[in-house]
């Protein structure tokens, strides 16, 4: 019966060599997960809040969905926006920059780019519209004292409510 030849010993400098570029690698992919995003709530530090309540119809015939609403702002447009149900999030909306982002956390859904964003998600508009600023077509807003009213009058999606300082 042959004998199977013997494998090659792997030096010691070799073997640390390999261990030690693992370990670069594993470093930095923690580092990548960790990474801050740039569009998260802290970013708004130094800014106003603003706490109230709405009311959410994402179509003309879905149930309305009432909920506590956080603004923080910045000057420049930069802002962080939750709409939530405690202990549920249910929107979540930001700008850093030309960066935005909106998420639904209970459906799993994230939406992210630059520039103005786009009119159909209306959570990017409510701090545009309560300073006076211009809004897309199709997008209208109206304030009642206190109360204001942001609508889509394509999708029908609508939001209404009430901040205070």
């Amino acid at each position: 019966m042959p004998r199977a030849s013997p494998q090659p010993v792997e030096s010691a400098r070799r073997r640390l060599a390999r261990l030690f570029g693992l370990a670069l690698l594993s470093g930095g992919w923690l580092a990548g997960c960790t990474s801050p995003d740039p569009t998260s709530p802290p970013t708004l530090a130094r800014g106003q809040t603003h706490t109230g309540q709405a009311v959410w119809q994402a179509r003309p015939h879905a149930p309305p969905l009432a909920g506590e609403l956080v603004l923080a702002r910045r000057a420049g447009g930069d802002f962080f926006l939750q709409f939530s149900k405690p202990p549920l999030t249910l929107a979540e909306a930001a700008r850093t920059g030309e960066r935005w982002r909106v998420t639904f956390p209970g459906l799993s859904r994230e939406y992210r780019g630059r520039g103005r964003g786009t009119a159909r998600l209306l959570w990017l508009w409510l701090p545009v519209a309560l300073d006076g600023g211009a809004l897309p077509p199709h997008v209208t807003f109206a304030r009642s004292g206190e109360s204001w009213r942001l609508a889509n009058t394509r999708t029908g999606e609508s939001l209404e409510g009430y901040l205070v300082p």
